[in-house]
């Protein structure tokens, strides 16, 4: 079980108890630390049910000054959190086989 961590995020640290607490391995990946690159990014995309532009914090990006028309180009948008890494939305949870986005505690309550 890996979950893509942000360390300032209250969610994140909550996800972290949670899935410490139910499967004690876990591997933590500070991604502000530690940036993926947009393969890596692509890779977590791909094995989502959800579409890429869930993948952005757009509020964070909006006071980047980041803007985008088209949001279905996950490419693009795996392109755009590899430079800035800050509005990857979090926490991430990653079971092996799939890519979860947990904002939500109903959905951190399915692991």
């Amino acid at each position: 079980m890996k979950l893509y961590h942000n360390p300032a995020c209250g969610k994140s640290r909550i996800a972290i108890k949670h899935l410490q607490s139910k499967y004690g391995d876990l591997q933590v990946v500070n991604y502000l630390a530690n940036w993926l690159d947009a393969d890596e990014i692509m890779a977590l995309i791909e094995r989502s049910d959800s579409p890429a532009a869930d993948f952005v914090r757009w509020d964070d990006a909006r006071m980047l000054g980041i803007k985008m028309e088209d949001k279905s180009d996950a490419r693009k948008i795996a392109e755009l959190i590899a430079k800035q890494p800050k509005i990857l939305q979090r926490p991430l949870v990653d079971d092996g086989e799939k890519v979860v986005i947990c904002r939500s505690d109903e959905v951190l309550s399915t692991f």
